[in-house]
């Protein structure tokens, strides 16, 4: 959700990263609580384990008749006795910013719904919601991202959990676009105004740059990609592999890289 009123360079990060999420279609409202089924073409071996693999699926809105098609991926979680405790769906989306990754927690039905530990960060605005993820990139040290629930209109979803791989030059366009909206009318003072801006709009991109999940280039290079999702209600968390050399995946985060290097 991108806010419209006025905000102060503390907070305007929170415009600058919430600006750069795609929001998920609406084709897969109906998926927000509904665990999704198995396609009978998978087999049950590519749902158990870490590491997640990769198939193309369309989705249609039964009332607009919009299709969008993504990548998408779905792991069955078992609990500490084995037994099994619930599922996490994972689907991919090429947004002008980079590509998106939206995991979706479910369990059946009857059990507690699955969460994520949300809470406001006063440097954000006062009402957005984040949450730490902690992830590893190949052999690199754990890095800690902040991780977005999916908003459609006033809905939130806190069983849905959005992570940024973020193209190349979109800090330089956020940082742009910062400054220029930084203008007194007076060219000497804006000059003067401007290079504080600049230096408020430098920090601000830091700031979520180092929030984010990384740049795109990691899920177009890396081996892999371990997440371990904060599921409130899974015991214990979720420790999934994005596998971002899986063909399918593969393909498509190429495709979305190729938009921004042409």
């Amino acid at each position: 959700m991108i806010r419209t009123r006025p905000l102060g360079f503390a907070s305007a990060a929170t415009v600058v990263w919430l600006a750069m999420f795609t929001a998920v279609p609406a084709a897969r409202a109906q998926n927000h609580t509904r665990a999704p089924a198995v396609a009978p073409s998978r087999t049950a071996d590519e749902h158990l384990g870490p590491v997640f693999h990769w198939h193309m699926e369309t989705k249609t809105d039964a009332l607009s008749g919009e299709s969008s098609t993504q990548p998408t991926a779905l792991k069955f979680v078992p609990g500490a006795n084995g037994k099994l405790q619930g599922l996490v769906r994972a689907d991919a989306y090429c947004s002008r910013n980079g590509v998106s990754v939206f995991f979706l927690a479910d369990v059946s039905n009857g059990d507690p719904k699955p969460s994520f530990p949300w809470y406001n960060d006063d440097s954000r605005g006062d009402d957005e919601q984040i949450t730490d993820v902690r992830l590893r990139v190949d052999d690199r040290s754990v890095h800690v991202a902040q991780g977005f629930p999916n908003v459609e209109g006033h809905q939130l979803y806190t069983n849905t959990l959005g992570l940024l791989f973020y193209e190349p030059h979109t800090a330089e366009r956020a940082e742009n676009d910062q400054v220029n909206k930084v203008t007194t009318g007076l060219p000497a003072l804006d000059n003067l105004v401007g290079g504080i801006a600049k230096q408020a709009a430098q920090s601000n991109v830091q700031t979520w740059q180092s929030s984010a999940a990384g740049p795109l280039s990691d899920l177009l290079n890396a081996r892999s990609i371990r997440i371990e999702l904060p599921v409130t209600t899974f015991d214990p968390k979720p420790l999934l592999d994005l596998n971002p050399q899986d063909p399918v995946l593969h393909k498509f985060v190429a495709g979305c890289n190729a938009k921004f290097t042409r």
